[in-house]
């Protein structure tokens, strides 16, 4: 049971990983610094859209916009944690 709760730990810190990862990614697209016309990073944009987008959907549905600013990777971050460091650890006391 200790190892299942640690491989779903361990998912949760990468799925964090390929939020920031998208989050960088997206900003340097819209800065033009990287070209979307390009196929790797086509490739990799629409993979992480792909992975992220069925978690963000409902948040962004809840909270909207905020000025034109998309903040709901930094919620889907701060419910991660929570389920990391709350959940999982009070779940470990107790196997």
């Amino acid at each position: 049971m200790r190892e299942l709760i640690f491989f779903i730990d361990w998912l949760l810190g990468l799925f964090v990983f390929i939020l920031v990862f998208f989050g960088i990614l997206q900003l340097l697209i819209a800065f033009n610094v990287v070209n979307r016309h390009n196929q790797v990073v086509y490739t990799l944009s629409d993979m992480f859209y792909r992975i992220t987008e069925p978690l963000l959907r409902p948040i962004r549905r809840r909270i909207g916009l905020y000025n034109g600013l998309d903040l709901s990777p930094l919620v889907l971050i701060i419910i991660i944690y929570f389920i990391r460091l709350v959940i999982l650890a009070n779940i470990l006391k107790y196997v």
